[in-house]
């Protein structure tokens, strides 16, 4: 086996960094588990050579085995590091450069793996990591290719000469390898033309976030709170479409290093043996097999041999707190499986297993859901009662009983509309896992004809052989159409509320300025009213109690009248009253806003649609903050006082010159009549003089109260039309983003059409464009003419979910 090859003879053993100082701390090993659990898969050949090396140190394979299996007693990271900062430096080294080929030999080294590397080089117990790793990645890649070459020769694990059929497809080895090379020749021409229109993606997608943030921050149109606001948008867009856009690059990487394999993913419900499917079609883990009584499987494990790879994923749906992670590690496959055969069992097809079979084939994915019979017939009555009646595990109960439990999903598939992706095959595993027991040798053939594996292998020998060409191209270009489609979608569903907002401020805008306009108008119409009545009763009856205590008084009176109109808080109270009317004036306006944004206070959308939330939570879009007008009331208050100061009732009347006592007639009159004509006059002095004034300070204080409300009505529809304008600008700058990546999707849509030309007329045709209603129907329109009487429409069944239709537009 390779293993062997690579740690005995001339292999890593010998190598630079080997040592045969034993190691110290066997917690030490529990870091290959967490190596592992970087993104939660392994390849068969890095199991076993994690293992061979363990083995050689005399170091249980249990420290890996706990922390994979998530057990509370595993050794944490925080201790396993620490336990090899205590062993040599030979030890500490060979540990290290072990531990980057087995990260390096799948091909691919994703961003959890390197923060792993950094945690352990940045405690500075590796010298000289730069050499370890750079000869680690090396040896790496030659032992991949090593890997490949001799694989290139098995039949799942067994050496076969070119006539033999002894394989998984019952196939000869030429027909195999000949399937397989034109699998591969199709996958590196998509690859190659997919690769840079990815990157293009990638690079916009990255770029997205910093422009759109550098272009708020630096645009002086826009008010700072504005710009405050838009980047909460521009965070969702970091937090959700840019940690998107990385998960991409990943799962593309994988395809790049995967390009010359088919894909066959096992997924599936907890215990429904997917694990026994992986045994049946790998001739691998056998021994870790039983009675569907225990979980087997808690990462995704690979095999590969001869460009096939069989995935085998952790079930789900198994009713622990790690439901949820263990469904994330199996959906990490999806992308770069060719074909998904998904395990069922004659326990049950609940509600949520049937949803998420449709859902891989929404996601255009051929989906083989196998239902497997959960029957133990190893003991002796029962496996008696098996051969006299092989087919019994089929009917059961009734004839129909297979059929009763591919019903439902049926059903479901053909209301979801992926029903021509949806293929259901009945299964009885253990029976072909005991043929190939030596235990079993006598009944072997009756076993393994009536399992319905074989049924089950000739539609995977038709996906790969006859098929295989063209789901490598769904898998390269399609699969990236559905993820560039999901950015799209998520652009467009956290762009929604901004577009809401700024259709409803629109629509809103001379209706909200109107009601705003009718509240200033009341304003200064209530001022009018405060400031006449001030004045007359100033003018009356503050001016006849004033005559009546003063009109005995000689010379300038000013000051006495000034006194007595502070005495009366004149000033204050008039004040006041204009200050309540202007905060009344800003207390309508903030209802106008409140009223308006009362129903669209919202965060960015993160998966689940509709999503509402209270004002001002973080993350929230602040609108209503933006429309604030506390304290408008102070400002007006020191205008009014300023005005009273400057126009003070005291210079407006009585002065000695103003006053003109007729002496002379005085003398003929009584003294109670000559009072009285006193205090007439000096009454109607400052009666007059009052209302003068009264009407000159009313213009100059109208005049102030209307600017400072026309001051307060234009900041409310500036920061409206500044709000309108972000809005608009980031819709804009949005709807870039989404216009390039439609730009992508229809190349990519192209690319796929032409595939599909090619796979049903059996010739290349150039396309010139496509339409399309991914998972409903798909147009092509033809560069050049093609003869649609040659073309096998019906070779698309089951392998695409659309209608196709081509369309001549090239010159016959």
């Amino acid at each position: 086996m390779f293993i062997n090859r690579w740690l005995e003879g001339d292999s890593l053993t010998r190598g630079k960094y080997d040592t045969k100082e034993p190691i110290i701390s066997h917690s030490v090993a529990a870091l290959f588990g967490y190596l592992v659990r970087c993104n939660n898969q392994i390849h068969d050949f890095q199991h076993k050579a994690i293992k061979e090396f363990l083995e050689r140190k005399g170091i249980s394979y249990s420290y890996v085995h706990d922390v994979i299996f998530f057990k509370e007693d595993a050794v944490s990271f925080e201790k396993a590091l620490t336990e090899l900062g205590k062993e040599s430096v030979k030890v500490r080294t060979e540990l290290f450069f072990y531990l980057v080929v087995v990260s390096e030999t799948d091909g691919v080294t994703d961003f959890e793996e390197k923060i792993f590397f950094d945690k352990i080089i940045k405690t500075g117990i590796i010298p000289n990591y730069n050499d370890v790793t750079a000869a680690a990645k090396k040896k790496a890649a030659t032992e991949r290719k090593r890997f490949k070459k001799e694989n290139s020769l098995n039949h799942t694990g067994k050496r076969a000469n070119p006539n033999s059929k002894d394989n998984l497809f019952r196939i000869t080895q030429k027909e195999y390898v000949n399937a397989i090379s034109h699998c591969r020749k199709i996958a590196e021409t998509d690859y190659k033309t997919v690769k840079p229109i990815v990157d293009s993606i990638v690079d916009e997608g990255k770029n997205f976030y910093s422009n759109l943030s550098v272009k708020l921050k630096n645009n002086v149109d826009f008010h700072p709170e504005v710009v405050e606001a838009l980047e909460s948008f521009s965070k969702a867009i970091e937090t959700q479409v840019l940690n998107e856009v990385k998960s991409f690059q990943y799962e593309f990487a994988k395809k790049e290093t995967t390009v010359e394999d088919f894909t066959i993913a096992l997924i599936g419900k907890t215990k429904a043996g997917k694990s026994t499917l992986r045994a049946v079609l790998t001739g691998c883990g056998k021994e870790n097999i039983g009675s569907g009584a225990q979980r087997t499987t808690r990462i995704n494990d690979i095999y590969e041999w001869n460009h096939l790879r069989i995935i085998d994923t952790p079930g789900i749906d198994a009713g622990s707190d790690r439901d949820d992670e263990d469904q994330k590690i199996a959906e990490k496959v999806i992308g770069e499986s060719d074909i998904i055969c998904y395990v069922a069992s004659t326990d049950g097809l609940p509600k949520n297993t049937r949803e998420f079979a449709v859902n891989l084939a929404k996601r255009n994915k051929p989906v083989i859901v196998l239902l497997n019979c959960k029957m133990n017939i190893s003991g002796g009555a029962r496996l008696r009662r098996f051969i006299e009646n092989p087919t019994e595990w089929l009917q059961a109960d009734n004839e129909n009983k297979i059929e009763g439990y591919f019903y439902p999903i049926r059903r479901l598939a053909e209301e979801s509309g992926v029903s021509e992706l949806i293929s259901c095959k009945a299964v009885f595993l253990y029976g072909e896992l005991m043929s190939k027991d030596e235990r079993y040798s006598e009944y072997s053939k009756i076993l393994s004809d009536n399992s319905g594996v074989n049924e089950f292998l000739v539609s995977l020998k038709d996906a790969v052989v006859n098929k295989g060409a063209f789901l490598r191209s769904k898998t390269i270009i399609d699969d990236t159409v559905t993820e560039c489609l999901k950015w799209t979608e998520r652009v467009r569903h956290l762009m929604s509320p901004i577009e809401t907002m700024h259709n409803l401020l629109s629509a809103e805008r001379k209706n909200t300025e109107t009601k705003i306009k009718k509240s200033q108008d009341r304003l200064l119409s209530s001022a009018t009213k405060v400031i006449k009545n001030a004045y007359n009763k100033l003018a009356t009856v503050e001016a006849s109690t004033f005559a009546e205590e003063n009109y005995t008084e000689k010379g300038d009176i000013s000051k006495k009248w000034e006194n007595h109109c502070k005495n009366i808080n004149f000033y204050e109270k008039l004040g006041k009253e204009i200050e309540k009317e202007f905060q009344s004036f800003s207390d309508e306006i903030s209802a106008v806003v409140n009223d308006l944004f009362e129903d669209l206070q919202f965060e960015f959308p993160d998966m689940a649609l509709n999503t509402r939330i209270s004002n001002s939570s973080a993350g929230g879009f602040p609108f209503k903050e933006l429309f604030t007008f506390a304290g408008a009331g102070l400002s007006i208050a020191g205008t009014i006082a300023l005005i009273l100061l400057e126009s003070n009732p005291v210079g407006w009347v009585l002065t000695a010159a103003g006053i003109v006592v007729g002496l002379v007639s005085s003398l003929f009159k009584n003294k109670a009549k000559r009072q009285q004509e006193r205090k007439n006059k000096l009454y109607n002095k400052i009666n007059s003089a009052v209302e003068s004034q009264g009407e000159k300070f009313l213009e100059e204080a109208i005049s102030k109260l209307r600017s400072q409300s026309n001051d307060c009505v234009s900041q409310v529809m500036g920061r409206y039309d500044e709000l309108l304008s972000g809005l608009s600008f980031t819709s804009s700058f949005c709807d870039d983003l989404i216009n390039i990546m439609s730009d992508n999707i229809d190349t990519l849509n192209v690319c796929f059409a032409e595939r599909i030309t090619e796979y049903i007329s059996g010739k290349a045709v150039a396309v010139s464009n496509v339409e399309r209603e991914y998972g409903k129907y798909l147009k092509i329109y033809t560069a050049e003419y093609i003869d649609l009487s040659i073309c096998d429409f019906g070779k698309t069944k089951g392998l695409l979910n659309e209608e196709v239709t081509i369309i001549n537009i090239g010159e016959v």
